[in-house]
């Protein structure tokens, strides 16, 4: 039941990511929508823990979380440290290490345990720092054009092994499905790493183009190897094509540079 409930607010968040969409009148103030789901995903210092519903707004409501858009101040989305960073590992992870270096470094025990239990700031008796848009840059990276065509085309062809790997996930024993989750992983660190144009992401890229061309389910009927082998021939021709097109180029280490917010 967890995992249906699970899968139904992912799929209702599919919606309210826009700004297409204005407010609703009523609605905002009973379902998550993208009005009040903006605020959630602001750095401002009105939206800082704020909206936290999936599918119902009413909890925010009632448990004093809960922060209107505002017509007058524009959001400014994202976080307030900037990663620095295309991997998706970072991007999941890198909280958790400023949390650990923040309560190394809080004094008292009550303090450090705030660190992970408090509001934002709420371990310390002083406010938050204050936030400004207009002085706040993002981290942006010149990537080639060809580069991120390759990237996307890369993205492209994951997508399908994803979808896969979620279908038969149930009938992999363990080894199968940590070996395929792991492909999957160093692609997608392999392909932040070109984004980055950080050095050693051809090398990457490369590994996990040939990953791919060994990588196919078993089979026993004709049928099935004869796809099996059409497979295995049109990602080899793509891992050939991309290896040889990483190989001719020279990318040099990457320059990031801060965009206006």
């Amino acid at each position: 039941m967890l995992v249906i409930v699970g899968l139904i607010d992912l799929l209702y968040q599919y919606w309210v990511h826009t700004e297409l969409i204005g407010r609703l009148g009523i609605l905002d103030r009973i379902l998550v929508t993208p009005s009040n789901h903006r605020v959630h995903h602001g750095q401002n210092d009105y939206c800082i823990d704020k909206n936290y519903g999936g599918i119902l707004v009413l909890w925010d409501r009632l448990f004093g979380t809960f922060a209107d858009e505002r017509d007058d101040e524009k959001i400014c989305y994202g976080i307030r440290k900037p990663l620095h960073s295309f991997s998706p590992i970072k991007g999941n992870l890198h909280y958790y290490a400023d949390l650990w270096q923040m309560s190394r470094a809080a004094k008292g025990w009550r303090a450090k345990l705030g660190v992970w239990v408090a509001p934002p700031g709420g371990w310390t008796d002083e406010p938050i720092e204050h936030f400004e848009p207009r002085t706040f840059t993002r981290f942006d990276v010149q990537t080639p054009a060809p580069l991120r065509w390759y990237v996307a085309l890369q993205c492209a062809v994951l997508v399908p092994f994803v979808s896969h790997f979620i279908g038969v996930a149930k009938g992999l024993d363990r080894g199968t499905a940590a070996v395929y989750a792991l492909g999957i992983l160093v692609t997608a660190v392999a392909l932040g790493r070109c984004l980055s144009v950080l050095s050693g992401a051809s090398g990457w890229s490369r590994c996990v183009c040939w990953r791919w061309v060994c990588r196919s389910p078993p089979c026993r009927s004709g049928l099935a190897l004869r796809r099996r082998c059409c497979s295995r021939g049109a990602l080899l021709v793509l891992c050939v094509g991309s290896v040889v097109w990483l190989n001719r180029q020279s990318v040099a280490p990457a320059n990031a540079v801060g965009v206006a917010a």
